[in-house]
């Protein structure tokens, strides 16, 4: 479950990224309160159990940030908008990596006090299937490139994550 805290914490800082498609009208500090993987919703109990500053996600012109659970310690992401797309997309970039292949594909919606992000890798590496199609692995790997997402929702067929996010303290 820690790794799953630790990617829930990732979800919810990408999902507060997303609604900066308004420039400073979306700025502010979001909590997670709902958080989706590959088509399983993580219970609200869970969420309830983490201390606050562990959910917080904060939303600022060109970055955001949250606390990686996993990793004990905050982590920033840049990101890029295109506000004029239907619905608007957003796309994450990790801070560890200088090579834009491997962002987050995402789109988001704000509705009210509240910010919904579903995201899928550009890229990722899984399993390679046997020869044979017996199960069981070779121990290699391949690349995979996957799509934007099109609708709020996850799947268990592609790697995808959706966070809703409600405003923590007041949008400036």
């Amino acid at each position: 479950m820690g790794k799953r805290v630790g990617v829930a914490c990732l979800v919810a800082a990408i999902a507060a990224v997303s609604g900066c498609k308004r420039g400073n009208e979306i700025e502010g500090t979001y909590i997670v309160v709902e958080f989706e993987l590959d088509g399983e919703k993580i219970p609200k109990k869970f969420f309830t159990e983490l201390p606050d500053k562990e959910r917080m996600v904060p939303i600022r012109p060109d970055k955001l940030g949250f606390y990686n659970v996993s990793r004990r310690k905050y982590i920033t992401f840049s990101y890029k908008i295109d506000s004029a797309k239907v619905p608007a997309e957003i796309d994450l970039f990790n801070p560890d990596r200088e090579d834009e292949s491997h962002a987050l594909l995402g789109i988001y919606k704000f509705e009210g006090d509240v910010l919904t992000m579903c995201f899928s890798p550009s890229k990722a590496r899984k399993p390679k299937k046997p020869a044979d199609g017996k199960k069981g692995g070779s121990g290699e790997f391949e690349e995979v490139t996957y799509e934007r997402p099109t609708e709020f929702k996850t799947s268990k067929d592609v790697p995808t994550i959706m966070l809703v996010l409600k405003v923590m303290r007041e949008r400036r």
